[in-house]
């Protein structure tokens, strides 16, 4: 039996409106607490990092509507990676960026995209993302 010991941290949240970055946080290993007043945006957060992984959020709130991207990015086993997802209905494909956000920023023709579903030429992007992780 082959034990399996993943790991995929965020590093960094960054949701954008048109050119403009409306949220920017950095994450450190080990817990981090979000908390604010009612309302303040916390579950906001939550969902943006959910959908940044390629989940779906059936009922999305208003203020996450208005924004464009939503940015990941993560450390998998140790490598850098930086995950962009268009904040629109249905399934969006994901784009990945090797390397962090800053670096994925100077670099807008290094990002593959993936669709929500493999084609005879692509993997899909919960393929992707468990092959970084190492699953089979």
């Amino acid at each position: 039996m082959t034990l399996l010991k993943p790991t995929l941290l965020v590093t960094r949240l960054v949701i954008k409106r048109s050119q403009h970055v409306v949220f920017d946080e950095k994450f450190h290993a080990g817990v981090n607490i979000i908390r604010g007043e009612n309302g303040s945006g916390k579950t906001t957060i939550v969902e943006s990092i959910i959908f940044a992984l390629g989940g779906d959020i059936k009922k999305k709130k208003d203020e996450f509507g208005l924004c464009d991207f939503v940015y990941a990015e993560l450390q998998i086993n140790g490598e850098n990676y930086t995950f962009k997802r268009p904040i629109e209905e249905g399934y969006p494909a994901l784009d990945i960026f090797e390397g962090t956000y800053d670096e994925a920023k100077n670099s807008p023709d290094l990002w593959t995209r993936y669709g929500h579903r493999r084609t005879n030429n692509q993997k899909s992007y919960s393929e992707v993302i468990f092959s970084l992780l190492g699953l089979p």
